[in-house]
């Protein structure tokens, strides 16, 4: 397991209880990034969740010590190819995915996800933590 991560939503959500097998693996391999994407998702959970005080902060203290990285023109080219070749697939998954796999295909990364959905992109790396 070489190479630069992305983590996907349900893998920082394992870091809120403290998930040690995954918290193991950022310590471990130090080029981890967060998409400004995945971001959004935590922080909308927070916010429908029944501790709108306390979770936005547990968000706010753990992406302080994980680099972010946005998406820009380059993401949005490969978003548009990745989101036409689901279509022609018949294989359509959730808009903020394919903007995430288009930021890890762009970068050459390697997504972290314990979403199968994924495996429907071709060219995306992936690794389950």
């Amino acid at each position: 397991m070489n190479g630069n991560y992305i983590i996907d939503t349900n893998i920082i959500i394992g870091f809120l209880p403290g998930d040690s097998y995954i918290m193991e693996n950022v310590r471990k391999y130090q080029n981890v990034y967060v998409p400004i994407i995945v971001i959004g998702e935590l922080f909308f959970g927070a916010y429908k969740s029944k501790n709108t005080e306390k979770n936005p902060e547990c968000i706010q203290k753990l992406i302080s010590n994980i680099p972010i990285i946005f998406c820009d023109l380059e993401s949005s080219k490969y978003y548009g190819l990745l989101k036409n070749k689901l279509k022609q697939k018949g294989k359509p998954i959730p808009e903020n995915d394919i903007r995430i796999a288009a930021v890890t295909i762009q970068h050459n990364f390697i997504l972290v996800t314990k979403d199968v959905h994924f495996y429907e992109i071709d060219g995306l790396a992936i690794e389950k933590w």
